[in-house]
């Protein structure tokens, strides 16, 4: 059977990346800072601001004080921005007529429309202020990359590259870089789907993945940061402003990064073109291909990813999964409960088990756990 490692936002942290509040923070305090360019995208700097940008900076606040008032009134978290995403995502999909939502709260409602009073207006502001957190996400993770740089050459010394040793599989979240790093730090080859065409441009194509060998597939099941959609499909590229094609005079279709956000929201892109394929590769390489998934920082709090993860182990006895997390036995209040019922069971049942210890203790020894042999 395949070694597959399923890796979660807690690998990235330790290297310094922001965690999820950390960048909530940012976005709270940032987002006045941004301005619309006339490309599309968003930049940071100060401009004049245009009426739609202080419209959308005001729907940032609005949205993040009334989940807030709402997580005081239930007892739960202060609001995250994939709350936030989560938020705005149903009331586009609600007035621009993809589902109806009768649970939408009235009051946030108003407020909206007090501001904007056109609904056609209002669903373009909706979409913009989603596509500036997403690019105030990129340049978050982007702009953290040289300070981990070191971090990440000290973790590479301390494991020797042994981490991902004669791995098959790397499943991740995460929409950073540091995982493809790492295996180039060592001259690991994997495969991530994208090939190049006759201008070497790198174009996603899934009946060529499935039939790759010989290299650690790695499937980014919520995006990456260097993935733009262009010309009906996805490409990869670091640079969406100079890419190798003719036809489009060197710009990508779409300056925004494919990347998944929000807790509900991005489980509806799942069934769509390009996650689909991804997601449904996903499945088929569990079920088939698994039989022991290392799982180093994820949470349990995808509850579709869970409900994939739920599917696999109870679908044979012998299946196993090893944790590593520095929060331990508590991962298991933490996590969804659906899936924080199986996590005990499988550790009362010596199937799941869960070794306390964060990623940055890490040394070549530790990587035994994954590879005996080494």
């Amino acid at each position: 059977m395949s070694k597959a490692y399923f890796i979660g936002s807690g690998f990235s942290v330790p290297f310094g990346l922001p965690s999820v509040n950390e960048l909530s923070n940012y976005i709270y305090q940032n987002n006045s800072y941004y301005y619309r360019h006339t490309s599309g995208i968003y930049i940071k700097g100060r401009s004049t601001i245009e009426e739609k940008d202080f419209l959308i900076n005001k729907i940032i606040k609005i949205t993040y004080n009334f989940l807030k008032s709402s997580a005081r009134l239930y007892h739960i978290d202060d609001p995250a921005y994939e709350d936030i995403i989560d938020c705005l995502n149903q009331y586009l999909y609600c007035i621009s007529g993809e589902y109806e939502n009768p649970s939408l709260d009235v009051g946030f409602y108003n407020q909206i429309f007090n501001l904007v009073s056109n609904k056609e207006k209002v669903k373009i502001i909706l979409s913009e202020k989603l596509a500036l957190i997403t690019f105030m996400i990129r340049d978050k993770l982007f702009g953290e990359q040289e300070n981990i740089t070191a971090m990440i050459n000290d973790f590479n010394c301390k494991t020797e590259g042994k981490l991902f040793y004669d791995a098959d599989f790397i499943f991740t979240l995460n929409h950073d870089l540091i995982i493809e790093q790492y295996l180039t730090y060592y001259n690991v080859d994997f495969d991530e789907g994208f090939y190049p065409d006759e201008y070497k441009l790198m174009r996603y194509n899934f009946q060529r993945f499935e039939e790759a060998k010989d290299k650690i597939k790695l499937l980014k099941l919520h995006g990456s940061l260097n993935y733009y959609y262009h010309d009906q499909t996805i490409i990869k590229t670091e640079d969406p402003f100079y890419i190798p094609d003719p036809a489009s005079n060197g710009f990508s279709d779409n300056f925004q990064p494919t990347i998944l956000s929000g807790k509900i929201s991005k489980i509806l892109n799942y069934s769509k073109y390009f996650y689909s394929a991804i997601h449904s590769y996903f499945n088929y390489l569990l079920q088939s291909e698994v039989r022991v998934l290392y799982v180093i920082g994820y949470g349990f709090k995808d509850k579709g990813i869970n409900n994939f993860l739920i599917s696999w182990y109870s679908s044979d006895v012998n299946r196993k999964i090893i944790i590593i997390d520095p929060a331990g036995a508590n991962l298991i209040n933490t996590s969804r409960p659906a899936i924080g019922r199986m996590l005990d069971q499988g550790i009362q049942l010596k199937r799941i088990t869960i070794i306390d210890k964060s990623l940055t203790d890490f040394c070549k020894q530790d990587c035994k756990i994954f590879s005996p042999d080494l």
